[in-house]
């Protein structure tokens, strides 16, 4: 009688326990539950870090290269500024937006520029005041803003050769020769002591 009271007691005991295989399957499911959330917060820091360098030298070459994009798709054909340029520097003509004290919004005819100050390391985009009724290049007045921080920043010009029938890359660009059909814009800067390029090229709608 005793011993079938103490074997019903052990039994209750076992069943009420956990088995070895038990065990082994929470183990399992604990184990890839904590490498779940250890991925996710590994994920969500590497995450944070990108946008605190995004939120520095690089989103500031990227707005920049926003800015030429927009100016150079709305380049226009205007006897009184040329289209120039080389590797580091490009002028045209274009609209410029301007915002007196009152807050009133002006448009008006003017020369833009962006250059790569080797001696600063920036890069720069001045607008030139040039109305229709000038007709000195040069007798406005200028206005200059630093984009961004940069190493070095290429242009290039894309058109149509026309002795070859073929389109073509070339590193400088005269105002002889009218308004390019695209231009490669590649900007290199340092980014937590590397080296990055961007590139973009840009296609000039008003280009023939």
């Amino acid at each position: 009688m005793i011993n079938q009271c103490n074997h019903k007691l052990i039994s209750g005991i076992s069943d009420k326990g956990f088995t070895l295989i038990e065990l082994l399957v929470t183990t399992s499911i604990l184990g890839m539950i904590a490498i779940a959330i250890f991925a996710t917060f590994v994920s969500g820091l590497n995450v944070y870090n990108r946008m605190e360098t995004y939120g520095g030298v690089q989103a500031d070459v990227l707005l920049s290269l926003e800015k030429m994009e927009r100016d150079l798709r709305n380049v226009f054909s205007f006897k009184k500024i040329g289209f120039v340029g080389n590797t580091k520097k490009i002028t045209f003509p274009g609209l410029i937006k301007e915002i007196d004290s009152e807050g009133n919004q002006s448009l008006f005819v003017g020369k833009i520029s962006y250059y790569f100050d080797e001696t600063a390391g920036t890069l720069v985009k001045e607008k030139q005041d040039y109305p229709q009724s000038l007709s000195e290049e040069g007798m406005g007045e200028s206005n200059f803003k630093i984009l961004a921080f940069i190493e070095n920043i290429n242009f290039n010009y894309y058109y149509f050769n026309q002795e070859t029938q073929t389109y073509n890359w070339k590193n400088s660009w005269d105002t002889g020769d009218g308004i390019p059909r695209g231009v490669k814009i590649e900007v290199t800067f340092k980014n937590d002591k590397r080296d990055v390029k961007l590139a973009r090229t840009v296609f000039i709608p008003v280009a023939r």
